[in-house]
């Protein structure tokens, strides 16, 4: 009789061991389920207002030279820890995009300035000086730094005689140059420059 119930006894605890042990392990699954969910499917998950949802890797990759140091280092450590996406306040996230969109086209003006600068030295090589004339006017309307074309249509107005067209270089290149020290004693240059041909 004593063993029926040690037999009884050893099957209630081992059924009852056995269901504490699957709710347990049904727990610890839901929990991890639910980590893995925030850390790698954030994508379904609705971003609270005011904040704006990216994926680390692509944000760090297209906004790299913009992103605040603070915020640069605090993603790191989010991807550190695992984590694939991060929000970011929409005002923060605004000012990077714009700063990138000002950073790319400074970028596309410089590269267009250059190819315009290269293009007029190419005509003024083969005597076409009217063609480079034209490229480096085009230039000069872009709105860039573009020093060597002022340069070259100043020299190209002045050897053709055409002082109203060198004037008018001289002035632009006065009023667009003297904001920047760099070119503080081409201004001069030019100021000089300027004076002499209004006293002809």
């Amino acid at each position: 009789m004593t063993f029926i119930w040690f037999l009884l006894f050893a099957s209630v605890v081992s059924i009852t061991g056995g269901i504490l042990q699957a709710i347990h392990n049904e727990k610890k699954q839901n929990s991890a389920s639910d980590k893995n969910r925030y850390k790698h499917d954030i994508k379904s998950i609705t971003t609270k207002k005011g904040y704006q949802r990216v994926n680390i890797n692509n944000f760090i990759k297209t906004y790299r030279a913009n992103i605040p140091v603070e915020l640069f280092v605090e993603i790191n450590i989010k991807k550190t820890e695992g984590f694939k996406y991060v929000d970011i306040p929409t005002d923060i996230f605004s000012e990077i995009k714009n700063k990138k969109a000002e950073y790319d086209e400074f970028n596309r003006k410089i590269y267009q300035t250059s190819e315009l600068n290269n293009k007029g030295i190419f005509y003024e090589k083969n005597g076409e000086i009217k063609q480079a004339i034209n490229t480096y006017e085009k230039n000069i309307e872009l709105g860039g730094m573009a020093s060597h074309s002022y340069t070259r249509l100043m020299v190209l107005y002045r050897k053709n005689r055409d002082y109203d067209n060198e004037i008018r270089i001289i002035k632009r290149a006065i009023d667009v140059f003297s904001k920047d020290s760099r070119y503080n004693n081409d201004v001069e240059k030019w100021i000089e420059r300027l004076k002499k041909i209004e006293q002809r």
